[in-house]
């Protein structure tokens, strides 16, 4: 059975019985849009939501969480004593407006990255990935740290 969604041709489609692994890898192990479509549409779909302001993440925000904000903004993520993701839990952040989005940790949440909080520039996509009780993961499209 295929595990990864490069292991599918680009024509084809994943079926239920299949399980989607995401890795750190090379290149031969990154999913093409069109593979990553296919196993969110198997799945149901990703649930959207837009915030047109700076905000703190929810447990009732979608998978995909569009920042839509003309200016500087923010999106925080609270502590587990306030918003108690599971985890594992997975929330894909895209900087849908002109204004640059930077993540920032409530009190007491460490959010680890290997480049600055900032997504990088419009349309550019980060992933947070809840990896214990107050700490989360941050990786993407982010701007480069000094």
């Amino acid at each position: 059975m295929p595990r990864y969604a490069t292991d599918y041709p680009v024509a084809s489609s994943p079926t239920s019985a299949d399980t989607l692994m995401i890795v750190q890898g090379g290149a031969d192990k990154r999913a093409s849009l069109g593979q990553l479509a296919a196993f969110a549409a198997l799945n149901g779909g990703v649930t959207v939501t837009t915030k047109t302001a700076s905000a703190t993440l929810a447990l009732s925000d979608g998978d995909w969480i569009e920042m839509d904000v003309a200016t500087a903004n923010t999106l925080t993520v609270p502590p587990n004593s306030t918003a108690a993701f599971p985890i594992g839990a997975v929330r894909n952040i895209h900087q849908r407006g002109a204004g640059q989005t930077t993540i920032v940790a409530g009190a007491g949440v460490t959010v680890r990255t290997d480049e600055t909080l900032k997504l990088r520039k419009r349309y550019a996509t980060a992933v947070l990935v809840k990896r214990a009780t107050d700490e989360w993961v941050l990786a993407g499209s982010l701007e480069a740290a000094p």
